[in-house]
Protein backbone atom coordinates (compact mmCIF):
# COMPACT_ATOMS: atom_id res chain seq x y z
CA UNK A 1 0.00 0.00 0.00
CA UNK A 2 0.87 3.30 -0.99
CA UNK A 3 -0.08 5.62 1.96
CA UNK A 4 0.06 9.49 1.70
CA UNK A 5 2.13 11.74 4.68
CA UNK A 6 -0.21 13.10 7.00
CA UNK A 7 1.43 16.38 6.88
CA UNK A 8 1.03 16.69 3.58
CA UNK A 9 -2.16 15.13 2.72
CA UNK A 10 -5.72 17.22 3.60
CA UNK A 11 -7.52 14.43 3.17
CA UNK A 12 -5.79 12.71 5.89
CA UNK A 13 -5.43 15.51 8.48
CA UNK A 14 -9.28 16.29 7.67
CA UNK A 15 -10.40 12.53 9.05
CA UNK A 16 -7.57 12.23 11.15
CA UNK A 17 -8.90 15.62 12.57
CA UNK A 18 -12.57 14.55 12.69
CA UNK A 19 -11.69 11.62 14.56
CA UNK A 20 -9.56 12.84 17.06
CA UNK A 21 -12.90 13.86 18.72
CA UNK A 22 -12.59 10.17 20.03
CA UNK A 23 -16.68 10.50 19.02
CA UNK A 24 -17.78 7.36 16.84
CA UNK A 25 -18.44 8.09 13.05
CA UNK A 26 -20.49 6.30 10.82
CA UNK A 27 -18.65 5.61 6.92
CA UNK A 28 -21.62 8.61 5.68
CA UNK A 29 -20.85 10.92 8.66
CA UNK A 30 -17.07 11.01 7.48
CA UNK A 31 -17.84 10.98 3.91
CA UNK A 32 -20.06 14.21 4.46
CA UNK A 33 -18.22 16.17 7.50
CA UNK A 34 -14.64 15.51 6.10
CA UNK A 35 -15.56 15.80 2.59
CA UNK A 36 -13.51 12.90 1.66
CA UNK A 37 -14.10 9.42 -0.43
CA UNK A 38 -12.80 6.15 0.66
CA UNK A 39 -13.42 6.42 4.09
CA UNK A 40 -11.95 2.33 4.47
CA UNK A 41 -8.82 3.50 2.58
CA UNK A 42 -8.78 6.48 4.32
CA UNK A 43 -8.44 4.84 7.73
CA UNK A 44 -6.28 2.10 6.04
CA UNK A 45 -3.43 5.10 5.48
CA UNK A 46 -4.03 6.23 8.53
CA UNK A 47 -4.08 3.57 10.51
CA UNK A 48 -0.30 2.90 8.46
CA UNK A 49 0.74 6.38 9.78
CA UNK A 50 0.14 5.07 13.82
CA UNK A 51 -3.28 5.93 14.40
CA UNK A 52 -5.58 3.42 16.52
CA UNK A 53 -9.14 3.47 14.85
CA UNK A 54 -11.65 1.23 15.88
CA UNK A 55 -14.02 -0.34 13.21
CA UNK A 56 -17.38 -2.05 14.04
CA UNK A 57 -20.56 -2.80 12.36
CA UNK A 58 -23.84 -1.69 13.91
CA UNK A 59 -27.90 -2.03 12.64
CA UNK A 60 -29.65 1.14 12.53
CA UNK A 61 -33.74 1.08 13.62
CA UNK A 62 -34.61 0.66 10.24
CA UNK A 63 -32.60 -2.35 9.71
CA UNK A 64 -29.52 -0.91 7.30
CA UNK A 65 -26.49 -2.00 7.90
CA UNK A 66 -23.52 0.53 8.82
CA UNK A 67 -19.78 0.92 9.68
CA UNK A 68 -18.97 2.91 12.82
CA UNK A 69 -15.21 4.26 13.62
CA UNK A 70 -13.87 5.55 16.10
CA UNK A 71 -9.74 6.56 16.99
CA UNK A 72 -8.88 5.81 20.29
CA UNK A 73 -5.24 7.18 19.85
CA UNK A 74 -4.01 9.73 16.81
CA UNK A 75 -0.59 9.29 14.72
CA UNK A 76 1.77 10.41 17.75
CA UNK A 77 3.24 13.55 17.09
CA UNK A 78 0.62 15.38 15.13
CA UNK A 79 -1.14 18.05 15.93
CA UNK A 80 -4.60 17.74 17.79
CA UNK A 81 -7.43 20.09 17.14
CA UNK A 82 -7.91 22.78 19.67
CA UNK A 83 -9.78 21.67 22.75
CA UNK A 84 -13.25 21.89 22.78
CA UNK A 85 -13.63 22.44 19.50
CA UNK A 86 -15.07 19.81 16.73
CA UNK A 87 -13.41 20.24 13.59
CA UNK A 88 -16.29 20.07 11.50
CA UNK A 89 -19.70 20.03 13.40
CA UNK A 90 -21.18 18.00 15.77
CA UNK A 91 -20.49 14.22 16.13
CA UNK A 92 -22.41 11.48 17.15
Amino acid sequence: MHAARLDTSARLQRVHDLLSSGLEYSTLDILRLARVCAVNSIVAELRHGGAEIECRQSVTRRGKRVWLYRMTAGIPGFREPAAGRLPFGRGR
